[in-house]
């Protein structure tokens, strides 16, 4: 059973270094890169587990694993390769940018405007806790018997049966949106100001605030995976601006693999110490809990591809869930798929129900379909990385494109959990699109700039 996840584990080091060494220029946040990275950590907590769990990896794992990862390497190239043909980077760094540009770069937010925007935080975060508060009686009431948190997250995520008056309040669900680009926003600002350029945290410090209010009001939503999201976009904003100020000539990819590592370590301790304030009732001890979140999707992936999948009720039930929910409030159609897959065991031990990016759209459109929206998903985000990113001086409209992608970059590192691009096809997200946009360009003053 070891020899099979070993199999796996170098087929992932091979295609790791032929995308990070060879083919990507050692850029540790080269979408393939980030994949390789993601299977291969996934692959070694599976190793550690795998007497535990009697695992054992098929041939059709392997395959399949090893075929979308090769997938998405070549979709990448092929755009790193016509973005070399558009970009003369010397220039770039000699005319367009200009040496020492970046000494001292701040940015700052209209001072009445952050207290306004911190009292709305405040008072939103209130209300959105009367709403779980309000949904969670609810949930007791269909038979839920748990903490207020427990019964909230089962009747809203593991469950339908809750009625479209019913759901949370939409403008409490819109102004939590909004709490989320404040502080997304104020953390940009954090990371330039202070981790970048090293100005003084007394003066920078307050941008914290509005991120401590966001992340407690994600726990309030029985949410932990945001976390991970916020923590992969502080690690992505700061790589791109500390690249820039060394004008991409000092490689920070070994840097960053050593913050990466920390952070990790960091997130996931915060993580598995939430499990009963977000309503998880398990006994799994803090590494049971990673364990099933990283290395169990791979396991799940196995069972998933060597038994026959059930038939979907709904056209792309896996990988529109949030459509149809959004549909269903809009009262456009009667009933809508749950978001989640069925749940896994191995060896009598729960696995959880996250099967890797692969799984969701190989059960709605078969093998062919998993590859094409790979080719299409990857694609996708290396354009933006290659032709709107990477090397690009920072103005006003860089920087938007790096704040935008850097808040929708967590499916590539998250490659080999789940598929949570199914999280981006929703009416929701348009206006949460929106928001970012209007609140990078609205919140953020460059009148503090100090070339000396």
């Amino acid at each position: 059973m070891m020899l099979s996840v070993y199999l796996l584990f170098i087929e992932l080091l091979i295609l790791f270094l032929i995308s990070f060494v060879i083919l990507f220029n050692r850029d540790i946040f080269s979408p393939s890169v980030m994949i390789c990275i993601s299977f291969i950590l996934s692959t070694i907590v599976l190793g550690i587990n795998v007497d535990y769990w009697d695992a054992e990896i098929d041939s059709i794992t392997i395959i399949i694993i090893g075929t979308a990862i090769m997938i998405a390497m070549t979709t990448e190239l092929i755009v790193l390769s016509l973005a070399k043909k558009g970009r003369r980077k010397q220039k770039y760094l000699d005319k367009d940018m200009g040496i020492g540009i970046f000494k001292k770069r701040y940015l700052s937010m209209n001072k009445y405007l952050f207290v306004l925007l911190i009292i709305f935080s405040l008072v939103e975060m209130t209300y959105f806790w009367k709403e779980v508060i309000r949904i969670g009686a609810i949930a007791e009431s269909y038979g839920y018997h748990g903490t207020i948190m427990f019964n909230y997250r089962q009747i809203t995520a593991h469950s339908t049966e809750l009625v479209a008056e019913d759901m949370m309040n939409s403008f409490v669900v819109q102004g939590f949106k909004m709490v989320m680009v404040f502080a997304h926003v104020s953390m940009y600002i954090f990371i330039n100001n202070v981790i970048i350029f090293k100005g003084k945290f007394t003066k920078n410090g307050k941008y914290l605030l509005p991120v401590i209010i966001y992340l407690i009001q994600t726990i309030m939503n029985a949410s932990r995976i945001p976390l991970i999201y916020f923590g992969i976009y502080v690690l992505f904003i700061s790589y791109i601006l500390l690249s820039n100020k060394t004008f991409w000539v000092k490689n920070l990819s070994s840097k960053f693999i050593r913050l990466g590592t920390i952070a990790l370590c960091i997130i996931f301790s915060v993580f598995t110490s939430l499990n009963q304030v977000v309503g998880r009732m398990t006994d799994n001890t803090a590494f049971e809990t990673i364990s099933v979140y990283l290395g169990a999707p791979i396991l799940l992936l196995n069972q998933f591809l060597t038994r026959h999948p059930f038939d979907n009720i709904y056209f792309g039930q896996e990988t529109l869930p949030n459509l149809y929910k959004s549909l269903y409030k809009l009262g456009l159609v009667s009933s809508y798929p749950s978001f989640q897959t069925e749940f896994g065991y191995s060896n009598g031990h729960d696995l959880g129900n996250v099967y890797t990016f692969l799984r969701r759209p190989m059960q709605d459109f078969g093998y062919i379909g998993m590859l094409l929206i790979t080719i299409l998903v990857v694609g996708l985000y290396s354009y933006i990385y290659y032709f709107k990113i990477k090397y690009k001086p920072l103005n006003s409209k860089s920087e938007l494109s790096l704040f935008m992608y850097a808040y929708l970059v967590y499916p590539i590192p998250l490659f080999s959990i789940d598929f949570t691009v199914y999280s981006f096809f929703t009416f929701g997200t348009i206006f949460t699109l929106l928001y970012l946009n209007l609140g990078f360009k609205l919140f953020i003053r460059r009148d503090f700039i100090n070339d000396g």
